[in-house]
């Protein structure tokens, strides 16, 4: 006998499963996002899209060889998904394979140079590779295109040779970035934050 076949779905079935699945994460359920999230690529898996979402909740788990799988999955689906590629980059710059997370935020930047994470993220990737020349760039683009997005970062991750900058250090590239966009007031905001913190 003939195995009946699978019932098809109407979209909508999927779209809640993912929209289920993006709550969650929102709400910091990251265990419920994972099951609506894999149910919504068992119902569309070529929803490059889903399988993003599916790796941002593993990785809030702390299961970085699946997020790492649902990154791929989503950036093989579709090569132009720069937010994938990003993550993808920000996985393994967890890890510490910063010379492979560059690679993957040039392509996230390539694809979408107006993205400030992107850029934001591959200047702290070639800074920890100590190229630190070719990263601030990337770093003034971030500020350019988003004039807040260091303010809504709590600490800047950067790196020359083993060691973050801290304290002063980090308020003084601040300073400097904002300076290199024309962000006067920021310029010596950081500046003065620099030195009381010294």
């Amino acid at each position: 006998a003939q195995k009946p076949a699978a019932p098809v779905l109407p979209p909508e079935v999927f779209e809640d499963r993912l929209g289920r699945g993006i709550e969650a994460m929102r709400r910091g359920d990251f265990g419920q996002a994972v099951a609506e999230l894999e149910n919504a690529v068992r119902l569309k898996p070529e929803s490059a899209k889903a399988h993003n979402y599916l790796g941002m909740a593993h990785e809030k788990l702390q299961e970085h060889d699946r997020a790492r799988a649902s990154f791929e999955q989503a950036v093989a689906l579709d090569p132009s998904f720069a937010a994938a590629f990003n993550n993808l980059g920000s996985l393994h710059s967890l890890e510490g394979d910063h010379g492979r997370a560059a690679e993957l935020f040039s392509k996230a930047v390539a694809i979408a140079p107006d993205l400030p994470a992107a850029n934001f993220n591959l200047g702290n990737a070639l800074l920890a590779l100590g190229r630190a020349g070719e990263a601030m760039p990337y770093l003034i683009e971030a500020l350019k295109l988003d004039p807040n997005f260091l303010d809504s970062r709590s600490t800047l991750v950067v790196h020359t040779s083993a060691d973050s900058l801290t304290g002063p250090e980090t308020s003084f590239l601040y300073a400097r970035l904002y300076a290199a966009t024309g962000n006067l007031e920021k310029t010596v905001e950081y500046l003065g934050k620099a030195k009381s913190e010294g």
